[in-house]
């Protein structure tokens, strides 16, 4: 049987918009090696509505709009272990 998914600090969002910035554009060209694997669908930068939240999560709740960060993080940095992980060293 599968691994069960831990939810208690997830929160799912209905994706209303989404764009294309610079970075599609070049993964689109195939200007950079690692970003040539298609198919690919484009757009990272989003805005949607919280559709729920898991039992962990306490500043966000269902209905709210939102614009997600998809920056990763290393969870190391000292900006990971601080509020400023968009700002992560290694991403």
């Amino acid at each position: 049987m599968g691994q069960t998914l831990y939810v208690g600090f997830s929160v799912r969002i209905k994706i209303l918009y989404t764009s294309i910035c610079h970075t599609d554009l070049g993964a689109w060209k195939g200007e950079n090696e690692s970003q040539r694997a298609f198919p690919r669908i484009l757009g990272h930068e989003a805005a949607g509505i919280v559709e729920s939240v898991g039992e962990g999560v306490l500043d966000i709740k269902e209905g709210d709009h939102v614009v997600p960060i998809f920056n990763g993080e290393c969870g190391d940095c000292a900006y990971c272990k601080s509020e400023k992980n968009n700002l992560c060293a290694k991403f």
